[in-house]
């Protein structure tokens, strides 16, 4: 008598052209879903409405669809391979269907949209916090890789030498953002005035 949960591990064993992480997370998603559920069954007593069950349950939790779809994945490429090697006979597993239990979305009306606005435009704080944002973040590659291209070509990179160029990117981009603010031609071309 041979489980379901003994056909997936030699479907997993078969896989041996699978990359690591691919490998760890079906092995990840066949120990939380279905080992201690359809895995204990024998392989020869499920059927489609066995899978069409577990299906369903599945549809009521609240899992992403990336996962239920890993599991269909898994649970349809090891029947198969349980079907090519004899183990169990031909089950169709074509009208099993993932349920999206999509969550509802609020959108903002545009009278809430001009009230956020308003609060964030007549908050200094908040809007300075934005202007340096968005002025570190057009610098900050920049300033990356000049000095990573330093850093490799005269030192050695090691874990110290990530924190000095994180800190050092850290400062240039502050001071970026501090003459920017003072240069009225280069805070019109940032759309900052």
């Amino acid at each position: 008598m041979k489980t379901y949960n003994y056909i997936l591990k030699e479907w997993l064993k078969s896989k041996n052209n699978l990359k690591i992480q691919s490998y760890q997370r079906y092995e990840s998603i066949i120990n939380n879903y279905i080992s201690n559920n359809i895995g204990t069954y024998n392989i020869k007593n499920i059927t489609t409405n066995t899978i069409s069950s577990f299906f369903n349950e599945l549809n009521n939790n609240n899992l992403s669809i990336s996962t239920k779809k890993n599991i269909l994945y898994i649970i349809k490429a090891s029947i198969n391979y349980s079907y090519n090697n004899k183990y169990s006979k031909y089950i169709d597993l074509k009208e099993i269907k993932i349920k999206n239990n999509n969550k509802s979305i609020y959108i903002l009306s545009k009278k809430d949209q001009l009230k956020i606005e308003s609060y964030i435009n007549n908050n200094k704080i908040l809007v300075d916090i934005g202007i340096y944002s968005y002025q570190l973040m057009l610098f900050d590659s920049f300033y990356k890789v000049l000095l990573h291209s330093i850093f490799n070509k005269f030192l050695n990179i090691n874990i110290i030498s990530i924190f000095i160029i994180f800190a050092i990117n850290l400062i240039l981009g502050l001071i970026s953002c501090k003459v920017i603010k003072k240069i009225k031609y280069i805070n019109i071309l940032f759309g900052l005035q």
